[in-house]
């Protein structure tokens, strides 16, 4: 017996049957009336599960790069604030550096005084600029192996297209849901 949906398709049912165990033998079909439309051949509904099981490779396939993608644009994201920060950074380091050196000219001080409030923030600048140094080494690293990524998932994609319009050409359509 072939358990039909509402188009007299073959269905199976999820979860408890392999497609081969809910497939029509060839006698039973075989041994139908010539005109009934709701039974269909073997092959024709082995064809059908083939094309249903391109479709889903291909649905997952397209979900997986979008996945990598949406990463991919978050990491860029990142690597461009954390430029940004790093620059603003840099400049706050320059800055502090000119008032510092300022600051010892004018008092006549050598270069051991004791730290001041301008090389306390200094301090904090710089350590601050080395970390974001390092995030934005490890977000670039990030980057391009998300980058590598995408290109497999974009060939991976395109395969499952072209197997899946393979299947299409082979006359038959794909299930509705």
């Amino acid at each position: 017996a072939t358990i039909l949906d509402d188009h007299n398709e073959p269905r199976i049912p999820e979860g408890k049957l392999k497609i081969e165990d809910s497939q029509p033998d060839q006698e039973s079909t075989l041994s139908a009336e010539a005109n009934s439309s709701f039974l269909v051949r073997k092959s024709s509904w082995t064809d059908k599960a083939l094309v249903h099981a391109r479709k889903q490779a291909l649905d997952l396939r397209t979900e997986q790069a979008n996945q990598i993608i949406a990463r991919r644009i978050e990491t860029e994201n990142r690597v461009h604030d954390l430029s940004q920060k790093a620059a603003t950074n840099s400049l706050e380091i320059r800055q502090l550096e000119q008032k510092r050196r300022t600051m010892l000219e004018r008092e006549g001080a050598i270069e051991d005084i004791a730290p001041s409030e301008a090389e306390t923030k200094l301090a904090k600048a710089k350590a601050e600029q080395t970390r974001l140094l390092k995030d934005l080494q490890e977000s670039g690293d990030n980057l391009t192996k998300f980058k590598i990524d995408e290109e497999a998932a974009k060939t991976a994609v395109e395969r499952a297209e072209e197997e899946y319009t393979t299947a299409l050409k082979a006359g038959i359509e794909p299930e509705t849901k």
